[in-house]
């Protein structure tokens, strides 16, 4: 009886096994057959995703084959290339006014530059017949050296001492404004 029992016990153990090793099966098979599942959905994703960019390359083609009605012809391109000429001889022609003006300008600048020469300031005894220089009347925020620099710039030899020793009591160092004063030039 022993022997019945053992092999009872096998038999219901072997059983057992048996049983969960199936069941571990039909997990695997259930999880493979799920996979294959989403497998054929994204294939027929993709499928169609391909038939729709194949009608649309064959879309483009038929458009790029086809000859389109907005091309330019030579003829008409010439009224534009006309316009572009006269606006380009018209540049020319402002551009050559403008030369022109610039130079009257320049011209004109050039004679004005010179101070014209003037009379000694009234209360200052006339001077020799030798004596030439300029009326200068001072401005706001100027000084003598200031004065006598922009003579030298137009290029008149001045110096401060000749203007202090033209202009009596005249100090360097208050000059008031609307005062005019003369400018001695050195004889050449």
């Amino acid at each position: 009886m022993k022997r019945i029992f053992v092999f009872v016990l096998l038999l219901a153990l072997t059983l057992a096994v048996a049983e969960a090793q199936d069941r571990a099966t039909q997990e695997r098979m259930d999880k493979l057959s799920a996979q294959i599942e989403d497998l054929i959905i994204a294939q027929r994703l993709h499928q169609r995703q391909m038939a729709e960019l194949s009608k649309e390359i064959s879309s483009l083609r038929e458009q790029v084959s086809k000859p389109n009605a907005s091309y330019l012809t030579t003829d008409d391109l010439k009224p534009l290339r006309l316009a572009i000429e006269e606006v380009d001889r018209k540049r020319i022609q402002d551009a050559r006014k403008v030369e022109t003006e610039l130079v009257n300008l320049a011209n004109l600048l050039k004679s004005a530059s010179k101070p014209p020469a003037a009379k000694p300031p009234a209360d200052r005894p006339a001077p020799n017949v030798s004596e030439s220089g300029f009326e200068h009347k001072v401005e706001k925020g100027q000084t003598l050296s200031m004065i006598v620099n922009a003579f030298r710039e137009k290029g008149y030899k001045v110096t401060v001492d000749d203007v202090l020793k033209a202009n009596k009591g005249l100090k360097a160092d208050k000059l008031p404004v609307g005062k005019t004063i003369w400018i001695p030039l050195p004889d050449k």
